[in-house]
């Protein structure tokens, strides 16, 4: 509502959305007609930046401001063109607010391969003010800026579980061939904080990382600049994920727990934690779980193995020492020249034991028919005196 004191017409409460034409009326009579803009404050200051996508697309400078400008917000891009005979020649490129973009985009024509140098400044004006821009000042080819690659895909190389293959596609917007690109490629594990960073060498749209991390994903990121360096990299593009190659396992060991647990029996038992698998070398651990039994088996079967290696050597060595003796004597008889006929001993029975009683005969030295010692006295049933009994023949 509004209300008339003396010159002035007071207005409360008024937002941009106000703004518009409106009617006014005296005693109830049309009185006029009154277009109100209503602006709350002069726009803010702009700072921009020029960048061209290829070196056939015309220059774009562009500011987002942190808040839409209202409707009578007007933009012009004024525009300073120092070449290398000398001079400048000045110009005003219109520039248009896009709401889905929030920015304010002006296009300026520089030609291609251009070295010369340019001053750009960006005014604002509404009704409740006006601001400009710093002036911003650049090179023809210096603001080529292409956008990062595009389709950017990262797969498992077959048999090799520390190789990434990584695959790209030039920006849409690079839509030339007669230019090309160069990459540059950074990647790291995704539990790592530091990026691995290499120019790519290979030619055309993949390469493969041969120092990746076994069974731990990945993250890579591409950004592309002119072959020969002009201009500026690109933005680094999104991050894409990709874990290298792992051998299948069998059948065993996807039976097997993924994770060693500790199996708690008492209070005072250490737990076993899951280790990491990257960073910890893998020790043999004894199995516990083997029954007592089994030790005690296996000790007797080494006691008994051992008395009886013992056995066998005591058996050799006792047929040893007779054949060894049974050698010696042999050695021990005279020699005989060839073709001398040995003869043959009668055969002589010595008795071991001799019975103990009265000789039967004795011949003149003392020796009866028998061959025998004349028996001392009866010392039990045996003859001990006979050497034949101890010694035999």
């Amino acid at each position: 509502m509004a209300v008339l004191q003396r010159p002035t017409l007071v207005l409360h409460g008024l937002r941009p959305g106000d703004s518009g034409n409106y009617s006014c009326f005296r005693a109830n009579h049309p009185a006029g007609i009154l277009r109100l803009l209503v602006e709350e404050a002069p726009p803010e200051e702009p700072q921009i930046s020029c960048f061209r996508r290829n070196p056939f697309n015309k220059v774009t400078c562009e500011w987002r401001p942190r808040a839409s400008p209202s409707p009578a917000t007007k933009a012009r891009l004024l525009v300073k063109n120092f070449p290398q005979e000398g001079g400048f020649r000045p110009s005003q490129q219109p520039c248009l607010y896009s709401p889905p973009l929030q920015a304010f985009s002006c296009q300026l024509p520089v030609p291609e391969a251009d070295n010369s140098r340019y001053t750009a400044t960006l005014c604002l004006a509404n009704t409740a003010g006006s601001r400009s821009s710093r002036p911003l000042s650049f090179w023809g080819y210096e603001v080529l800026q292409p956008d990062p690659p595009a389709n950017i895909t990262v797969t498992a190389v077959d048999g090799n579980p520390r190789w990434l293959r990584v695959s790209w596609r030039d920006p849409p917007s690079w839509n030339t061939n007669f230019y090309r690109l160069q990459f540059e490629l950074r990647y790291r594990a995704e539990r790592s904080k530091a990026f691995t960073t290499w120019k790519v060498q290979e030619a055309g749209h993949s390469c493969i990382i041969r120092d990746a991390w076994s069974r731990l994903s990945h993250v890579v990121q591409m950004r592309a600049q002119e072959e020969f360096g002009m201009g500026q990299w690109s933005p680094w593009s999104p991050e894409v994920r990709g874990t290298p190659w792992t051998e299948p396992r069998t059948s065993e060991e996807t039976s097997a727990p993924q994770s060693v647990q500790a199996l708690k029996t008492e209070p005072d038992e250490d737990v076993i934690l899951p280790v990491d698998p990257v960073n910890t070398t893998s020790l043999p651990v004894q199995d516990a779980s083997a029954p007592l039994p089994a030790f005690l088996v296996a000790g007797g079967s080494l006691v008994f193995g051992a008395l009886l290696c013992i056995g066998i050597v005591l058996r050799f060595k006792k047929t040893w020492k007779r054949k060894s003796q049974k050698e010696s004597k042999t050695s021990a008889q005279p020699p005989y020249s060839p073709g001398h006929h040995i003869p043959e001993a009668p055969p002589v029975l010595v008795p071991l034991i001799s019975p103990v009683g009265p000789p039967s005969s004795f011949g003149p030295d003392g020796v009866s028919g028998h061959g025998l010692l004349e028996a001392g006295p009866s010392h039990g049933p045996y003859d001990v005196i006979n050497r034949d009994y101890f010694f035999p023949r």
